[in-house]
């Protein structure tokens, strides 16, 4: 007999990059396709003005970080994950 194992609680997605890369897509895809499967979702952003944040799920969660990059960007990832604990 074989078990599911069960689904984690919350999953942050980070690495979000704004501009016309297909990076944005490829998120907004992965995030939509994990919350239709039951699970909460977070995408990370630095910043939430890409236009491809308009292609995600009413469910999945857009977390602004509000920090480009260098310590201020550890930092805030930091506080996110103490905060959250996604799994």
């Amino acid at each position: 007999m074989t078990t599911t194992p069960p689904l984690p609680a919350r999953l942050a997605l980070y690495g979000f990059h704004r501009g016309d890369n297909g990076i944005g897509r490829i998120m907004c895809n992965l995030a939509n396709g994990v919350a239709a499967h039951g699970v909460a979702v977070d995408v990370l952003v630095s910043h939430p003005d890409s236009a491809d944040l308009a292609l995600l799920s009413d469910t999945v969660r857009v977390v602004a970080l509000g920090a480009h990059r260098g310590a201020d960007a550890t930092d805030r990832l930091a506080g996110y994950l103490r905060r959250e604990r996604p799994t």
